[in-house]
């Protein structure tokens, strides 16, 4: 059977449920308990703070193991084990064939399983067999009933809300904080972006319910935007941009008037670097390497393709740039980063988006 390839009915809210995914990590032993983890949800950025936080873990000298999706180019790309000398650490190919063998055992003892829920067991053995310090795991969809939900992270993160999937997790700000913020666990310290006020009512109302200590980027933590260079201002010269940290809760390891320079481009990456940070502190004291030097050279090296990444620029060359927005909110983003931080005199926008996404609200923007 091509689990990859199984009617989309079985995503139907009705069939998304904890328990498949809860007896298949049983029968293999319950690898995702033999890790640390910081667990992120989101609808947009959750991928880039996923990839921010690992960086800056690998920086301070730590084995990460990093399970993201969906995939840009190689299935490989979702499974990774990043290490202080290895920044790629993507599953190796003979791996993902013995780890495979290893769970068609389970295909038979839980039926119905869905392929998402067998990649996220493969990428949680593999992470087991490595012996990562620490995973970070993004959430594959919403949160509440996602795979990725049986983990008992030191942190959980929701990134920025905004409408998408909404067959699935509902069509207003409430009903999809609900689902995302399905992830935050008793006691577990959890760190949000900015939201609009209808999402943050719920998570805060979950959060309290938990007893969750929660974290507000533009409450708690804040920052200010530094110098930064327009692609296309100077011929062959790229952007960049820094932040600069204005406020901070008591006894967090960075200060005020911290500065750090970004590799990842575009406006909203400056809140999505300040989630990661924040995030990172709430589990600074478990790991004490974690520090400002290591969070400065993970943000200024992180690699995250498909993210306003430049294909082509310079030598004579029209600037050619890659970006994965796919929904309103994250198309009004990319616009604002070509209106504001980019110089050229002719725009071309070739999209290609799947049919269940709202694509004349996105053309519109």
């Amino acid at each position: 059977m091509n689990f990859e390839h199984r009617q989309i009915e079985t995503y139907a809210p009705e069939n998304i449920s904890l328990d498949r995914p809860r007896q298949l990590l049983n029968f293999l032993g319950n690898p995702h308990l033999s890790f640390h983890s910081i667990h992120i949800a989101g609808t947009k950025g959750k991928g880039s703070v996923a990839a921010m936080c690992a960086a800056c873990l690998r920086e301070a000298g730590l084995s990460v193991g990093l399970y993201t999706s969906p995939h840009l180019q190689d299935f490989r790309d979702r499974i990774r084990v990043l290490q202080p000398e290895d920044g790629d650490g993507r599953i190796p190919p003979e791996r993902v064939a013995d780890l495979v063998d290893e769970l068609k055992p389970a295909v038979d003892q839980v039926p119905e399983l869905t392929w998402y829920e067998l990649v996220t067991a493969l990428a949680f053995l593999h992470f087991a067999y490595e012996k990562v310090d620490i995973a970070v795991v993004e959430v594959g969809l919403g949160g509440r009933l996602d795979a990725t939900n049986l983990l008992h992270p030191l942190v959980s993160v929701i990134t920025s809300l905004s409408f998408d999937h909404t067959y699935l997790l509902g069509d207003t700000l409430s009903e999809i904080a609900a689902e995302k913020g399905g992830i935050i666990k008793p006691g577990v310290p959890v760190v949000t972006s900015p939201q609009e006020p209808e999402a943050m009512h719920r998570l805060i109302q979950i959060a309290e319910f938990q007893g969750a200590p929660m974290t507000v980027i533009g409450r708690d933590w804040d920052w200010l935007p530094g110098p930064s260079a327009k692609l296309g201002q100077h011929p062959g010269i790229g952007w960049d941009q820094e932040i600069v940290i204005t406020k901070t809760p008591p006894q967090a390891f960075v200060s005020p008037y911290t500065r750090f320079s970004l590799a990842l481009a575009g406006r909203h990456q400056q809140e999505n670097a300040l989630v990661a940070i924040a995030a990172l502190n709430a589990i600074q004291s478990n790991y004490p390497a974690i520090t400002i030097e290591s969070v400065t050279d993970g943000l200024a090296k992180v690699n995250w393709p498909g993210r306003l990444q430049v294909l082509a620029h310079g030598n004579g060359r029209p600037i050619v740039l890659l970006d994965c927005a796919h929904n309103v909110d994250s198309a009004e983003k990319l616009a604002l980063t070509l209106k504001k931080d980019c110089v050229y005199e002719e725009l071309w926008l070739l999209l290609g988006i799947t049919v269940d996404k709202d694509v004349m609200g996105i053309l519109r923007v």
